[in-house]
């Protein structure tokens, strides 16, 4: 990317604006960078990148491979717009990917049909991983067992070797091992469930929209999954792509900080809260343990 960019001619020349200073007027910046004059204020130039904020701006050569990494999960047009925006900048961006994913047939051959019934609206909690849909479904002859945080949207799944009740029991143990346990568990009244210490709240066999969060993380990851040639990848861009209306992702709600993925990313958009205090306390530990080590 670096390389890329200093091959880009007007890379180049933005970024001798940078260094030397922007003039007051448009008209006196050359005609090819006027696209960045509404940006200017943002524009930083670092290690041979240019970004504006903390967005990486892709040189020219490299924007039909990134095109390529944002739809590799195949994800719609607006999923993969708020994906690129979280991270990336480029004029023409969003325009571009609303028409590399308008022209892909793998999307539109499994677009979602309407739902026949409404869901029913559960109250929302108010902390990550308070309350869980799960559900079970199968997909090319195999059984997997999914869980969504009714916060976040996270989403857990799991390939199952046979659906009798101790095998869903231990996924679902394994998933409250690793984001803790629920207080509330929301699925339909199959008897594979087990009461682990929360309040397990069943749906009606013949309504099952009730568990609406669980159908309709059901339908992302079967869309995922069909259309996806990495499927562990696709549900990393998942994950990772912010929720509309909010400008957080699923993995930013859950666990504090964003994912890397295939799209470069700048460092600063990685770190977690305060994780230059930890470093910094570690480092210090690791120093003390040296100093009564060498005595």
């Amino acid at each position: 990317m670096q390389q890329a960019t200093a091959a880009d001619p007007v890379m180049q020349a933005s970024t001798s604006i940078i260094q030397q200073g922007c003039p007051k007027s448009k008209k006196d910046v050359p005609h090819a960078l006027r696209q960045y004059w509404d940006y200017r204020d943002e524009l930083s130039s670092v290690d041979g990148l240019l970004f504006k904020a903390q967005r990486l701006i892709v040189p020219h050569s490299w924007r039909k491979e990134m095109l390529d990494r944002i739809h590799e999960s195949h994800q719609g047009i607006v999923k993969c717009k708020q994906r690129a925006r979280d991270i990336l900048f480029w004029p023409g961006m969003s325009s571009q990917i609303e028409d590399k994913v308008s022209k892909r047939s793998t999307c539109s051959q499994f677009q979602r049909a309407q739902p026949k019934e409404p869901m029913v609206i559960q109250e929302l909690p108010d902390r990550p991983w308070a309350k869980i849909g799960s559900d079970l479904f199968e997909l090319n002859g195999a059984h997997y067992l999914l869980s969504v945080d009714y916060y976040s949207k996270w989403i857990e799944i799991a390939k199952l070797s046979n659906i009798n009740s101790y095998n869903v029991i231990c996924h679902l143990k394994s998933q409250f091992a690793k984001y803790g346990i629920p207080d509330e568990l929301i699925s339909d009244n199959g008897p594979q469930y087990y009461n682990y210490g929360f309040v397990h709240t069943t749906s009606s066999p013949k309504y099952p929209q009730a568990n609406g969060e669980a159908e309709r993380a059901v339908q992302t990851i079967e869309s995922l999954l069909k259309k996806a040639q990495d499927p562990y990848k696709a549900l990393l861009n998942y994950r990772n792509t912010p929720l509309e209306g909010i400008g957080l992702s699923p993995a930013q709600l859950l666990i504090g900080r964003r994912l890397k993925t295939t799209l470069p990313t700048h460092t600063d958009l990685l770190k977690t809260h305060g994780a230059q205090e930890v470093k910094e306390h570690f480092q210090k530990r690791k120093l003390q343990e040296k100093v009564y080590y060498d005595k």
